[in-house]
């Protein structure tokens, strides 16, 4: 089964079946995507930010017309992952492929903890671990969870 993506804008509520990715704040976070310079980037979508946040070219940048990846409860699960992101080293479940970059490659939805709040990133081939938005640029971790299908 493909992922049901439903389109969302600032001032919409998140669908009841949106995935959650963790909290931030007081607010739930979920997965989400938008089309950005020829590329399909992953980010989290929060109310604390009204819109959708990706990481691009090592700057934020908020979206307020988005996707917001919606499913099954049970459909998805999340799988601790380390260093350089390789699918093939997830044994437990199936990667998800949530974006692209300009070059075609798969990006991956990734989440990391920082002093109590989850983070949404991406996670790739050519990418050292995830990497997300925080405090205004990019941050790196090398231990993070993937969203993978069952």
């Amino acid at each position: 089964m493909v992922p049901k993506i439903v389109n969302s804008c600032r001032n919409t509520r998140i669908p009841a079946d949106a995935v959650r990715a963790g909290t931030y704040g007081n607010d739930p976070v979920f997965v989400g995507r938008a089309k950005h310079k020829d590329s399909l980037q992953v980010g989290m979508v929060t109310m604390a930010k009204e819109g959708l946040v990706v990481l691009y070219d090592g700057k934020p940048v908020l979206f307020r017309e988005y996707e917001v990846l919606c499913g099954p409860a049970g459909k998805y699960k999340w799988i601790e992952a380390r260093g350089r992101f390789n699918p093939k080293d997830i044994k437990d479940g199936k990667p998800l492929a949530c974006g692209h970059e300009k070059s075609g490659e798969a990006l991956y939805a990734a989440v990391t903890s920082v002093h109590g709040r989850d983070y949404v990133g991406k996670a790739g081939a050519k990418i050292k671990g995830m990497v997300y938005p925080h405090k205004g640029g990019e941050d790196k971790t090398k231990t993070y969870v993937v969203l993978c299908e069952h």
